[in-house]
């Protein structure tokens, strides 16, 4: 088991535990935040899924749980294409980031995979990439993926894309 301990925004510790997959080594569960370490926000309401987040370097996997659980958001992650089909086969999401250069199976290929599988054909999926090529927003709109987000990106940022999403925002239908 590995455990990485980060600081919260308000002082607390958010615990990174990761523990093994069905069938794999590198499943990583990140727990819901506490109440008093949520920023403030102006949260109607959470998901009642967590949200996915696939990605295989750790730090870049470590800020972006670090973002989404400031935000009141609680998670599942893993860092390869493999753990994240694994976890899609028993696990309800509300939302999927998945990276587009994992080293298993590319981020496209995992995306038509996912909407392949009933439960994922609606469930938003946020591709995380380095590149500004328009190129790869357009080949992420033909695999069936929602929403390009550019790293590195701010908390704010996509707190306010899992918003709209996920239609959490008051007075969206």
């Amino acid at each position: 088991m590995f455990r990485l301990t980060l600081p919260a925004p308000v002082g607390e510790l958010l615990e990174i535990v990761e523990q093994p997959a069905v069938a794999s080594e590198s499943a990583t569960t990140v727990a819901s935040p506490s109440p008093a370490s949520v920023v403030e926000t102006e949260i109607v309401q959470q998901p009642a899924a967590p949200i996915l987040v696939i990605e295989d370097n750790p730090a870049v996997l470590a800020a972006i749980c670090l973002d989404l659980t400031r935000f009141g958001f609680s998670i599942i992650s893993c860092r390869s294409a493999f753990d994240a089909l694994l976890l899609a086969q028993n696990t309800e999401v509300s939302a999927v980031f998945l990276t587009l250069d994992l080293a298993d199976m590319d981020g496209f290929e995992l995306a038509q995979t996912l909407r392949l599988m009933p439960a994922f054909a609606q469930t938003p999926l946020i591709a995380l990439t380095d590149s500004s090529d328009p190129a790869i927003e357009q080949r992420c709109k033909l695999v069936g993926i929602d929403a390009v987000v550019l790293r590195p990106c701010s908390g704010d940022h996509i707190n306010q894309l899992l918003r709209r999403l996920l239609t959490l925002d008051a007075g969206q239908s």
